[in-house]
């Protein structure tokens, strides 16, 4: 039996990502996908999810990327990598506590694309968990 999610329902994950995705970031790290032209989804299950940010020149708009949910996400063109992972997986991965190497090792996380490329999204990680763990301790706080 699979580890029950934290989310209750694919609309609390979908909040927090819009959230997560929309914050203002400062430096480089907020452009990294712009500067590198890529784009990076998410299949998360229990909750079904799908989320696309786009990069891309067709898809962005200047420094700021295309994020797409749902139909819209599995509608774009491939995207250049994919991460795929549960709801149980998807809250570590996005507070950060998740040994992602480990995490794929064990299947818990899948990737599709190049690993090489999948490393260099990683200075924007900090960042964006950091908003997550924010979001959730104020989400948890007024549940």
């Amino acid at each position: 039996m699979p580890a029950p999610s934290p989310y209750r329902d694919a609309a609390q994950l979908r909040s927090l990502l819009e959230a997560v995705f929309s914050a203002p970031y400062p430096g480089e790290e907020a452009r990294l996908l712009t500067r590198l032209g890529l784009s990076v989804a998410f299949s998360f299950h229990l909750p079904d999810l799908e989320v696309l940010l786009d990069g891309r020149p067709a898809a962005a708009h200047g420094d700021a990327v295309a994020v797409l949910f749902g139909e819209a996400a599995g509608a774009a063109p491939a995207p250049d990598l994919r991460f795929s992972m549960s709801g149980h997986t998807a809250h570590p991965f996005w507070t950060g506590e998740l040994n992602i190497p480990a995490a794929m090792a064990l299947g818990q996380v899948r990737l599709e694309g190049s690993l090489i490329r999948a490393l260099s999204t990683a200075p924007m990680m900090p960042a964006m968990q950091r908003v997550y763990r924010e979001l959730w301790e104020a989400q948890e706080g007024a549940g």
